[in-house]
């Protein structure tokens, strides 16, 4: 499971297991003195804290977007954020995703 993070608030107490994130396209190797000695001094650094892993059910579909991601890539070449369809478009392909839904659950509606 991808760990997931959020960046801390303006003025949020660092605390032990807070992670940096850089914030500059410079590798972390090249920035890390000048970030440490602004973090030893209180300016302010971005940092990022691990969020609560998810459980139950929500490990489950975590899981099954992480999936749908992978086979998504491997059959179109692209992530969701970096295709390059019109807003009209993508609102087409929501639309006959509704209506095979649909499909789905007038069937399974039949079969009880």
């Amino acid at each position: 499971m991808i760990e997931q993070y959020r960046l801390l608030e303006v003025g949020e107490a660092i605390q032990i297991g807070d992670e940096f994130q850089p914030m500059f396209t410079e590798s972390w190797y090249r920035i890390s003195e000048q970030r440490r000695a602004m973090v030893m001094s209180g300016s302010h650094v971005p940092h990022r804290r691990k969020l609560p892993s998810p459980t139950g059910i929500e490990a489950i579909v975590c899981a099954d977007i992480a999936e749908r991601q992978r086979l998504g890539v491997a059959k179109y070449g692209t992530t969701v954020k970096d295709n390059p369809l019109t807003l009209k478009q993508w609102l087409q392909h929501a639309y006959e995703e509704c209506l095979d839904q649909a499909v789905y659950l007038r069937r399974a509606i039949d079969e009880t």
